[in-house]
């Protein structure tokens, strides 16, 4: 949760459209639609469900990094580093792993970035 606080704390300068309120039900509403359509019993439950989401979204993000603009590359950078560090950990947790360091390396890094963006 800390993880994705952060990151969109951090990002929400650099969106270029205001989100309205009504746009943030909506996308909390397919939220819950999607998570409902699933079957999680179980925390491992949880992590196969969340893997392939979490992949396809870094695979989106290395191909928007690409493209991205020289002023906001170390922006797009961190977002992809932040669905780096969900992978990561959700893959150690597949295989008994704790992974809590990718997600605490993750934060690590937001924390830099955001003190050298409000310079």
């Amino acid at each position: 949760a800390e993880v994705e606080r952060a990151t969109a704390a951090y990002l929400r300068p650099y969106l270029t459209v205001a989100v309205s309120e009504n746009d943030e039900a909506k996308a909390r509403e397919a939220a819950r639609k999607r998570v409902a359509g699933l079957t999680i019993s179980s925390w491992q439950d949880l992590v196969q469900a969340s893997l392939p989401i979490v992949e396809a979204a870094l695979k989106i993000m290395k191909q928007a990094e690409e493209h991205a603009p020289n002023e906001l590359l170390s922006v797009y950078g961190t977002y992809r580093a932040h669905e780096q560090a969900l992978a990561d950990y959700l893959h150690a947790q597949q295989n008994g792993a704790p992974g809590d360091h990718f997600l605490f390396s993750y934060l690590t890094l937001l924390r830099r970035e955001s003190a050298q963006a409000s310079r």
